[in-house]
This record gives structure tokens, C-alpha cells and sequence, in this order.
């Protein structure tokens, strides 16, 4: 009998109109790859942790994605990449202390896989967020992969910092406004529920084009862009990060599904549908019932999903791609 689970992943939100053939193309072979690599590890019976890391990981290799390789500029020209990671259920590594079950960095430079040191945050310290380079050491303390600062960029994204500047802008991952449909890529993100029924999500990314250094949005901020509870829900967010900071989005969700008892799918409408503004962002979320919900109010979400079926869904738009994996 195969073993039950649920996994899905994005890859920014925007209007997503007007994109070259070949940049859909990338976009979807991206998303494929991160679900084949969670699939690989769900399907044995591994935890969901593991599998929204490894997802996380491969769209933050992928440089389409705003994530890791491939992301987008800050101000200064530098890169400021921010992620974390949570789990329904508490880490066995810190002696299953309830507290621990989220890990999250900001403003790293140095570490090739954020999301990787992100849950080293949450497995190997007493804390749940660290910055900077302090971060990049902890990263460095542990064996994890460190790179130049020069390994991020792609001429691509130095000539969308180059535009924005000359436009004064500080443009969005799913910027509606911009003139470039290439800019409408963005944050990575993963949930998934195991054969445990245990929950855990994932986010990562390089945040707005021309942003201010130091500037901190939602994806590293377990409640607002990243929140996971068995026996509720598992959240990862993409879009306009002062909104969903300021709405609090992931963990309201939750927070209606658990006190006020609203459904699955009414609490992720009443605030991604009804309580963000239109053109904001959107998520994608899984309970421990292994549904999955992708609801969005812009244009588009680069998205995807597969269970124990091996049936691969993957869309930018409405419409969903259906295939085996």
C-alpha cells in the first residue's frame, strides 16, 4: 500500500501575462523538479520537513525563481536572501521542546542554500531567527556550503536593478506595474503533509528588486509568510511581503481554522480572497486531510502539486497541467 502524502510548491505570484514561451517553460520545469524532489522523499515514508527543504532547495539552485541563485538586487547591488522552515511537529533534535519547531534567517550573503541554514536554525540552536552574517557563521560553524556574495547574480537581474533605478522603483516579485514581463518571478515556497500526518512548510528569497538594505519582508517570518500546525494547516506565502507581514497572513489563516472554526478552504478565502488587497500575493497550503489549496488575487501563481498517485499538476494561470511524474 502506498504511503499517503501531499506536497505543493510555488514560485511567485504576479500578473504573469505577456511571458516568453521559454520563460514558461522554465518556470514549469522548476516546479516539476521540486516536486519529483519531495515526491522522492514522501513516497518512502520521509517526513515533511525534509521534503519541503529539498523542494525549497532546488527552486533556490534554479535561477528563475527569485530564490538563492538568481536573485534579485537590493539597492546596493548586493544580494539578501531570506527563508524559513516550520514544522507541526517539534524538532527531535533539540529534545522535542514545543517552542522549536520553526527556523528562519534574514539578510544572509554567503550561504548557498538559505532555506538549508534555516532549519539548522531550528535544529541546532535554542533560536528561531538569526541574521546577517552571524547567520552565514552559524551556517559556516556547521559544515554548511558557503559561496561568494558574486555567486546570486545573473546579468539579468543586474539589468532589472538597472531599469528599476532608472525608473525609481522598487519593484515586487509580482510587480503589475513593470514594464518587463521577465520581472514577474518571485519567492519559492513549499508545503507538505507526510504519511504521519505531520505538517511543515517552507519559503525562501532574494525579496524586491531595489529594495533598501536591511529591509526584511514576510518569508522570513514564521506567522506572516511561513506557518505549519498538525492538525490545521501548513502555509507558504508569495507576494507583497509589508501586507502579508501587517495581515499576519499565514498564521490567520490557521488561527480561523483552529479558534473560530471556519473550513480549510473559507479561511484561506477570507483572507487571501477578502482581507488582502487585490494584486497582493497569494499561498499554497495543505491540511492534514492531505488537501491542497493554491488560492492567489493576482494575475497569476507559478504553482504545482503531487501525492501518493504520482499525478503531477503544475500551472501559472487557472488552469492546471496534469501529468505523471
Amino acid at each position: 500500500m502506498k504511503q499517503r502524502f501531499a506536497l505543493a510548491v510555488h514560485g511567485g505570484a504576479g500578473a504573469l501575462s505577456n511571458i516568453p514561451p521559454k520563460r514558461i517553460s522554465n518556470f514549469k520545469e522548476g516546479i516539476r523538479e521540486a516536486l519529483l524532489a519531495g515526491q522522492s522523499i514522501l513516497s518512502q515514508g520521509g517526513t515533511s520537513i525534509d521534503a519541503v527543504q529539498a523542494a525549497v532547495v532546488v527552486l533556490e539552485d534554479f535561477p528563475a525563481f527569485n530564490a538563492g541563485k538568481g536573485a534579485v538586487c537590493a539597492s546596493d547591488g548586493n544580494h539578501y536572501l531570506d527563508a524559513s522552515i516550520m514544522s507541526g511537529a517539534p524538532s527531535s533534535h533539540t529534545g522535542g521542546d514545543p517552542l522549536l519547531r520553526s527556523g528562519a534567517v534574514t539578510g544572509v550573503r554567503n550561504t548557498k542554500n538559505p532555506i538549508a541554514l534555516a532549519r539548522l536554525v531550528r535544529d541546532a540552536s535554542m533560536h528561531t531567527l538569526l541574521r546577517g552574517n552571524h547567520a552565514d557563521a552559524f551556517a559556516k560553524e556547521h559544515g554548511l556550503e558557503t559561496v561568494e556574495a558574486n555567486y546570486f547574480a545573473t546579468n539579468y537581474r543586474s539589468q532589472q536593478l538597472k531599469r528599476a533605478q532608472e525608473r525609481g522603483s522598487v519593484v515586487q516579485d509580482h510587480d503589475l506595474e513593470s514594464a518587463d514581463p521577465d520581472s514577474k518571478k518571485g519567492t519559492v515556497g513549499a508545503v507538505a503533509c507526510d504519511c504521519n500526518g505531520t505538517l511543515a512548510a517552507a519559503t525562501s528569497t532574494g525579496g524586491r528588486v531595489n529594495q533598501h538594505p536591511g529591509r526584511v519582508g514576510d518569508s522570513a517570518i514564521v506567522g506572516a509568510g511561513t506557518y505549519a500546525e498538525d492538525g490545521v494547516c501548513a502555509i507558504s506565502a508569495t507576494g507583497w511581503g509589508e501586507l502579508f507581514l501587517e495581515h499576519s497572513v499565514a498564521s490567520s489563516i490557521a488561527l480561523l481554522i483552529r479558534e473560530a472554526g471556519f473550513s480549510f478552504q473559507d479561511a484561506l478565502e477570507r483572507i487571501v480572497l477578502s482581507r488582502l488587497p487585490k494584486n497582493s500575493g497569494g499561498v499554497i497550503a495543505v491540511n492534514s486531510n492531505y488537501e491542497i489549496l493554491m488560492p492567489y488575487n493576482t494575475g497569476g501563481l507559478i504553482r504545482g502539486c503531487i501525492d501518493e498517485r504520482g499525478i503531477l499538476q503544475i500551472g501559472i494561470h487557472s488552469e492546471m497541467t496534469i501529468s505523471e511524474s
